[in-house]
């Protein structure tokens, strides 16, 4: 869980893996196409994909890692 002020951001590096990242309460702009997420919007943001999300009001987001993880047996 990442709580973030107003104009506060979450960066996310490109070429790292891909990530869920989940609006718990308030917005966020995605800097690289300026696409606003709003509670409740859960994004896919893919391996070749970076930039920061900047919060529109004081927001929460869950950002999930590791998820993508091939194991074999």
């Amino acid at each position: 869980r990442e709580p973030v002020r107003k104009g506060g951001s979450i960066s996310i590096r490109s070429g790292e893996q891909c990530r869920l990242f989940h609006v718990i309460r308030g917005t966020f702009t995605f800097s690289d196409t300026g696409f606003t997420a709003h509670r409740g919007d859960n994004l896919l943001v893919p391996f070749e994909t970076g930039g920061d999300f900047r919060a529109g009001e004081d927001s929460l987001a869950l950002v999930t890692e590791g998820f993508s993880a091939i194991r074999g047996n």
